[in-house]
């Protein structure tokens, strides 16, 4: 035997997922007597998962995926009661309940979801499953798909924009089978239903799509679906019970019974064929791949239709034991072509040209280049309507366009094309055969098949339909890595463009900080490897391996962002569970945990990451199904807590019973506080219970647990995750929608408008936009912002003296303490609105570091908190230095030189000297502060400024800026050598530009030259302004300083400073007692657009002035020199 069949070595088990059937994908699972026709058990169906995962031939990767995909996506949403009594019935009643009654919402549902792609992925499909297609004859721009979980999708414009019109039904149509029009009216649709866990139904449209209605009679699943081609209302269908007919377009349908040699085994009636009087149907064993044919002759009489089966026809096909597969082609008038593949893998074409009478053998076979794996989810069979010598024909491989009577083929090739096709429609238009197909990689089409070199385009449009496994969004780029289901991984940069291909299909994707070319682990059996040509040492060694057998998405550590973990199932290398790791940079490790079979869900705690929490992945009745580590996974203990609920104690164990830990989720800061989400559902005397055993929590570190479930339906928990917040804010997804809690709420709340009731399979929050980012099985990624309370007032604190000398990413409030000294040397990345604060006493050096923003928008900045009772001592105020190519940049408030709103804390101290403030709204605010000796004279601050600039550039985050400083009622801030310049290109409105230095009752100078009276060699104090000297540069700014006075006569000095192409130079406002001298105030022509013209130097009310030895130049576009406004008593001088 094939391994189609049977490998006697371990398993016997062929996956069949069909376009026409969803049903029990895993056709057989060895059973204790090797192989037989009857239902495993559910030990034995892990017992055989295990062998078959952990064996190392490669020839059965296939498999491993295959079987993989099943027990995570349908044995997970069984309800098990004991060994061999499970089914997905109880799954199918709760996914109802969600459509037929509104979510269990008490409050107004805060989100907003929106789809997030992907789309138009270059080179290639969008990697969502087609199951089924059509295109109305009448009007070739229109056309309709199924699709494996995400419903029925429209296009009106051929492909380029598509709407899936079943999202607000109240009725569940995720997987899509079968779309088929009346043959008298295309406008009039049928449409079968269904997933492998959903049983589904006929639905119906009477105008052409747009709207559909549920046929409400309870019928069996249904999976295929052909008209009668001249009786009005008159249709076949084939199901999982038997063969039923409709007399009036599908709303009622009655059963033709099964074959007299039917047995029992052969459930699934397949397909479909139907002629003017008789009709052939397929079926195949429940628990084994063998197909029958069958014939039928009926006739229509005045209520009913009478039936006359015919013999089984198998053998009439064949020469060996049995038929492996079969499928029928379109129906060209009385012509058929059918497919059968023996269990040898021979391929054999049948035609007939009088409605199955006679069918004859073809003279040639196929390729069997990969149409051997074909399944009657993975087949097109398509007899041309103008040629009746073309057939095209396809399975994984692209399709083939054959002459049936030379064997000789073209191969359709395209960005169309993709592995396994799953359905087809073909149209006569004109003498062209217009076909379109879906595939793994979305819809596509051929203009005309008999073309001499026919071409497969894509029409997917802005369709987005991809099965997703995880993903990861990094926070800082918003660059998302998707791990696919059927397609190629890649990732995706904010502004919409793609990678090139990683490997093909994926269980987990990560972008780490220092690796943002992401991290993949391929389907299940490859483990971890890197982008081929940007190879990360992080995947050498163990991870590397092949038989990786990865069980969970992996984990990223947010304050340790070169770590990760995830959970690893038991391989021949290593016959247990494991958690894959990496506990110091670009070194992978497993941690091993011998009483576990296979480690599905990991979670940490983000502030203490020694605190590791991981679940069984099997479902079974072991007595441990959690583990814990607190010391960062070297030590493992199984733990078997009690869970509460309504007071009464059942142990972890009984409660999980057959179910399994489907979601791990640690609070960030507590990690004692611990959320486990249940998979299956949840019964009671055979009835599903809402609100009980979905969701448990513990607050003593696994100790116990409570019942947290209150709000929540009956369905699995897929996901669930904490987000750093004092409100302790979790989310909580099912197979249909998000849900919300805080430990404010007693139940949970939901967070689903506008999310499609599809599969999630991975949740992200986005801390840097306050967006949740979900995946989904069949419609891509969905983003929503969190309009909910999510403050978080943790600070990190530095309370001894402390160096930074590696990058790193600050996501939390800094304070440092009275007497702590914190010196960075390196790069640190903050978070949005996360500030650093240096309190009374202390001190941040910033020796040739930068701290920058986290995210794509501002940090809040550096406090500096002081004392306003006290002299400026280091011990009294806190104290900012900055020297050596210090950066400060993108900031909202670069350093505010006090504690916002708190005036007994202005004081501190800054000094910066060679440092760079770089797209600052404001870089630097100081804030009312003197202080006086004890004969109470004035003592100037001891904030100094030296060689630093001030600028702006089109990486600035708002199209606003305050200013480079601000000064409001302090004296003595000296400002040497310094420059403030607006690069903008992008500003339109002039008052958008900053102002440099803007002061109220302020004393300061501001120096160009040096202030030593010892001046540097050849080096003369001139009378004028001397480009030649260091000279303070103010350049493309609303106004260069702004100076005013209400309540003072502080002293203010402008020396040696170029003010270019500013609205103003200098504009002084009711000041006493300045000084403005040897400057430069020049207006040219490579001013900003916007700038209408330039006022050099501003006097207004002001008195006691002194301008002399400045220089004012003027180009064509127009400038105003000096002028003087009210100027007051006190003697004023303008002079040279």
């Amino acid at each position: 035997m094939k391994k189609y069949f049977y490998c006697p070595i371990f398993l016997a088990f062929f996956i069949v997922s069909h376009a026409q059937h969803f049903d029990a994908p895993v056709s057989l699972f060895r059973t204790n007597d090797g192989i037989s026709n009857t239902k495993p058990s559910v030990s034995q169906i892990y017992n055989n998962y295990n062998e078959l995962m952990s064996h190392p031939d490669t020839s059965l990767n296939h498999d491993k995926k295959m079987a993989d995909r099943w027990m995570r996506y349908t044995f997970s949403k069984f309800n098990i009661l004991d060994e061999y009594n499970y089914s997905n019935e109880s799954y199918t009643s709760a996914i109802e309940s969600i459509y037929t009654s509104p979510l269990n919402c008490a409050v107004v549902d805060p989100a907003d979801w929106i789809s997030d792609g992907p789309v138009s992925i270059p080179t290639g499909q969008t990697g969502g499953m087609v199951t089924a297609i059509y295109n109305d004859p009448n009007h070739l721009n229109s056309c309709l798909i199924g699709t494996l979980r995400g419903g029925i999708f429209s296009t009106t414009d051929g492909g380029i924009n598509w709407t899936c019109v079943t999202d607000l039904l109240p009725f569940p149509v995720l997987g899509v089978k079968q779309i088929i029009a009346s043959p008298e009216n295309p406008d009039y649709l049928l449409a079968i239903t269904g997933t492998e866990n959903i049983k589904g139904g006929v639905i119906y449209s009477s105008d052409g799509g747009v709207t559909w209605n549920k046929v409400t009679q309870n019928l069996p699943q249904f999976y295929w679906i052909d008209f009668h081609p001249s009786i009005s209302g008159l249709a076949f269908a084939a199901t999982k019970d038997d063969v039923k007919y409709t007399l009036n377009y599908g709303l009622t349908w009655s059963s033709l019974g099964v074959p007299n040699s039917y047995e029992s085994v052969y459930r699934n009636f397949q397909k479909i064929v139907v002629f003017e009087n008789n009709f052939f149907v397929s079926n195949f064993k429940e628990y084994y791949v063998d197909y029958h044919i069958y014939s039928a002759s009926f006739s229509l009489n005045s209520n009913s239709v009478s039936i006359s089966w015919g013999n089984e026809l198998s053998q009439s096909f064949i020469s060996s034991n049995f038929l492996r597969f079969c499928d029928f082609s379109n129906k060209i008038g009385e012509k058929i072509y059918l497919e059968v593949i023996d269990e040898n893998n021979d391929i054999k074409i049948y035609k007939t040209n009088d409605s199955g009478s006679n069918f004859t053998l073809l003279n040639f076979t196929p390729s069997q280049s990969k149409l051997i794996e074909g399944n009657a989810n993975k087949n097109v069979l398509i007899a041309s309507p103008n040629d009746e010598n073309v057939l095209y024909l396809a399975c994984v491989y692209n399709i083939r366009k054959y002459n049936v009577i030379t064997g000789s083929y073209v191969s359709i090739d395209g960005i169309g094309d993709h592995d396994d096709y799953r359905c087809y429609q073909i149209i006569k238009n004109g003498n062209l055969d217009r076909i379109l197909t879906g595939n793994d990689g979305g819809a596509a089409m051929i203009e005309n098949g008999l073309a001499q070199s026919p071409n497969i385009s894509s029409i997917n449009g802005n369709l987005s339909i991809s099965l997703l496994h995880s993903f990861d969004v990094h926070e800082k780029t918003s660059r998302i890595a998707y791990a696919f289901q059927d397609h190629a991984m890649r990732y995706r940069d904010k502004n919409l463009s793609f990678s090139g291909t990683f490997i093909w299909e994926g269980k987990m994707a990560m972008i780490q900080e220092d690796y943002l070319d992401a991290i993949v682990g391929e389907d299940t059996y490859y483990g971890i490897y890197d982008k081929p040509d940007s190879p990360h040492p992080i995947v050498d060694g163990i991870l590397g391996l092949p038989f990786g057998n990865i069980k969970s998405c992996s984990i990223k550590y947010r304050h340790y962002p070169e770590r990760f973990a995830a959970g690893f199932g038991n391989t021949e290398l290593y016959p247990y569970g494991k958690v894959a790791m990496n506990r110091a940079a670009n070194v992978s490790e497993f941690s091993h945990i011998t009483t576990s079979q296979s480690i599905g869900e990991v979670a940490i705690c983000e502030r203490k990451p020694q605190y590791i929490y991981a679940g069984e992945y099997e479902s079974g009745q072991q007595d441990y199904r959690l583990f814990k580590s607190t010391d960062d996974g070297y030590e493992w203990t199984p733990m078997n807590p009690l869970v509460y609920s309504n007071g009464t104690p059942i142990s972890l164990s009984l409660v999980l019973d057959y179910k399994r830990i489907n979601a791990i989720a640690v609070d960030h800061i507590d990690e004692n506080i611990v959320y486990i989400g249940i998979s299956g559902t949840y019964e009671e005397n055979e009835q599903i219970v809402d609100e009980k055993f979905r969701v448990i929590k513990s607050t003593d570190g696994g100790n116990s647990f409570n019942d947290y479930s209150q709000g929540l339906p009956a369905l699995p928990i897929e996901k669930l995750l904490t987000v750093e917040s004092d409100n302790q804010l979790v989310f909580c997804a099912t197979s249909v929608g998000i849900y919300y809690r805080t430990n404010e709420m007693t139940r949970w709340e939901c967070f689903s408008k506008n999310l499609p009731k599809v599969e999630i399979t991975e949740m992200e929050y986005n801390y840097c936009d306050n967006t949740l980012y979900v995946s989904t099985y069949g419609r891509g990624v969905w983003k929503s912002i969190v309009n909910l309370n999510t403050d978080n007032s943790f600070k990190e604190e530095i309370s001894t003296t402390t160096t930074w000398n590696t990058s790193r990413h600050l996501k939390n409030h800094l304070v440092i303490k009275n007497d702590a000294v914190l010196t960075i040397t390196s790069t640190i990345f903050v978070g949005k609105d996360r500030k650093i604060i240096i309190e009374p006493g202390a001190k941040l050096i910033i020796d040739g570091g930068t701290i920058t923003s986290e995210c794509g928008s501002f940090w809040e900045g550096i406090e500096i908190w002081g004392n306003s009772a006290q002299t400026q001592t280091q011990g009294h105020q806190g104290t900012l230095i900055m020297k050596n190519g210090a950066v400060l940049e993108n900031a909202h408030e670069a350093v505010r030189v006090w504690k916002p709103d708190d005036w007994a804390s202005t004081g501190g101290i800054i000094h910066a000297t060679n440092s760079f403030f770089r797209n600052n709204w404001r870089s630097i605010e100081y804030i009312f502060y003197h202080s006086l000796t004890s004969n109470n004279n004035e003592i100037k601050n001891k904030g100094y400024i030296a060689d630093c600039e001030f600028t702006w550039d089109d990486n600035f985050f708002r199209s606003d800026a305050a200013c480079g400083i601000s000064l409001f009622h302090v004296n003595g801030v000296r400002i040497y050598r310094s420059k403030f310049i607006d690069n903008r290109t992008y500003v339109a409105t002039w008052t958008n530009r900053p102002i440099g230095i803007k002061s109220i009752d302020a004393g300061y100078s501001v120096i160009g030259r040096y202030a030593s009276p010892t001046l540097p060699q050849n080096q003369n104090q001139d009378a004028y302004f001397n480009p030649n000297l260091p000279y303070c540069e103010f350049k493309n700014l609303e106004i260069g300083i702004d100076a005013s006075n209400a309540s003072s006569s502080f002293p203010f000095l402008v020396d040696n400073s170029q003010f270019e192409n500013c609205g103003y130079g200098v504009y002084l406002s009711s000041h006493w007692d300045a000084t403005v001298i040897r400057n430069k105030f020049e207006a040219n022509n490579n001013k900003p657009s916007a700038m209408p013209y330039m006022k050099q130097l501003n006097f207004n009310w002001c008195s006691g002035y002194k301008v002399e030895g400045n220089v004012f130049n003027n180009s064509t576009f127009g400038a105003l020199g000096c002028l003087v406004y009210n100027s007051q008593h006190e003697p004023n001088q303008i002079y040279r």
